[in-house]
C-alpha cells in the first residue's frame, strides 16, 4: 500500500489501513508466562519500596528476561508499523494503581515519557466523554440516539516533535481514501476543531491576523495542500518570545520541532487535516473573530459539498 505526502510517495511497514491490520497479527505481541512472572515480581519490588508509579525508573523495574521482547516491541514502534498491541497480562489480577505502575515500568524500558497536555498528565484514562470548554460531556449528551458512530482522530498539535502541516494534510487525504472505500450513500461528517493564531499567557503574545487571513483564503479556494505549504514555510521572527519553545517546562518538551508557528497556533493543523478530506471543494468562511484579550483568533467555516 502506498500513500502520498504532498508529491512524494510513502511506502513501508508504517503505511497501513485498518482493513490490513484486521487481517494480520504481526502487530500483536503476546507476553510469555515467564515475562508475566517477571513483570509481577518487578511490581512487588517497587511496592515493597513504597514507590509511586511516577517515581519508578528503569533501574527500579528490572526486566532482564523480558528485555529481548521489549527490544522487538521498540523496533516495531520505531521502524515497523508504529503500533503494537501487548496481550497476555492478566489485568484482572491487579488494582488500577498497580496497572499504572506496570504500564509506567514497561514504558521506562521503551523510552522517555513526556506529558501530552497542558496539565502535565503522564498517564491518561480513556473514558466515554467529550470535553467542551472545560466541562466533560458524555456521549449521551452529545448524541441524541447514540446510533451514529464517532471516530476520534487525535493530532499532537502542541508538544514537539509535532507532525508537520504537510503530514496532517496527508492524514486528511488518507481519511478521504478510507471514506471513499465505504458503500455509496454513507454520510460522513468531518469536523476539524481548534483555534487559529494564538499565544495566550506567553511573553509578547500577539495575533498574526494576516497569517490567518491567508490560510482562510486558501481554504476558501479548496486549496488544503496550499494551506499546509504556507503553514510549514512560516519562520518565527527573531526575538518573538511568544513562540519560544526551546526551554523545557510544564507545557513544553524542549525538544526540537519542525517549521511553522509554535504553541497553540499549531491547532491550525486540525483545520488542514479536515480541509484535506474535502480537497478541491470550496469553503465558506462564516466569520473570523480576533480576540485580543486572550489573544486568540477564532473562525468558523464549512465546505460547500
Amino acid at each position: 500500500m502506498t500513500r502520498t505526502l504532498m508529491d512524494k510517495s510513502i511506502a513501508g511497514p508504517m503505511v497501513w489501513s485498518g482493513r490490513e491490520l484486521a487481517g494480520s497479527t504481526d502487530w500483536v505481541h503476546r507476553l510469555s508466562a515467564g515475562a508475566v512472572e517477571e513483570i509481577d515480581a518487578a511490581l512487588r519490588a517497587v511496592q515493597a519500596r513504597g514507590l509511586g508509579w511516577w517515581d519508578i525508573r528503569k533501574k527500579d523495574f528490572p526486566l532482564p528476561g523480558v528485555s529481548a521482547e521489549l527490544a522487538q516491541v521498540n523496533r516495531d514502534l520505531e521502524w515497523g508499523r508504529g503500533l503494537v498491541l501487548l496481550r497476555g497480562l492478566p489485568v484482572e489480577r491487579y488494582r488500577d494503581d498497580e496497572l499504572r505502575a506496570i504500564w509506567w515500568g514497561l514504558g521506562c524500558h521503551l523510552g522517555t515519557a513526556v506529558h501530552q497536555n497542558a496539565h502535565g498528565e503522564l498517564i491518561g484514562e480513556v473514558r466515554d466523554e467529550v470535553r467542551l470548554y472545560g466541562r466533560a460531556l458524555s456521549a449521551a449528551e452529545v448524541q441524541a440516539d447514540l446510533n451514529t458512530p464517532i471516530v476520534p482522530v487525535l493530532i499532537n498539535c502542541y508538544y514537539a516533535p509535532q507532525p508537520t502541516a504537510a503530514r496532517c494534510y496527508q492524514v486528511g487525504r488518507a481519511a478521504r481514501e478510507v471514506i471513499d472505500e465505504f458503500p455509496d450513500g454513507l454520510r460522513v461528517a468531518v469536523i476539524g476543531s481548534g483555534g487559529l493564531w494564538h499565544t495566550p499567557q506567553k511573553p509578547g503574545a500577539w495575533l498574526n491576523e494576516a497569517f490567518d487571513e491567508e490560510l482562510l483564503a486558501r481554504m476558501a479556494r479548496g486549496d488544503a495542500k496550499g494551506m499546509a505549504a504556507y503553514f510549514d514555510d512560516y519562520r518565527i521572527p527573531e526575538g518573538d518570545t511568544s513562540q519560544d519553545v526551546g526551554v523545557r517546562g510544564r507545557t513544553v518538551t524542549g525538544m526540537p520541532g519542525f517549521g511553522g508557528p509554535q504553541g497553540g497556533t499549531r491547532e491550525i493543523c486540525n483545520w488542514i487535516a479536515a480541509a484535506a478530506v474535502a480537497e478541491g471543494t470550496t469553503a465558506t468562511i462564516v466569520d473570523r473573530v480576533p480576540i485580543y484579550a486572550s489573544p486568540i483568533d477564532a473562525a468558523f467555516a464549512y465546505f460547500n459539498l
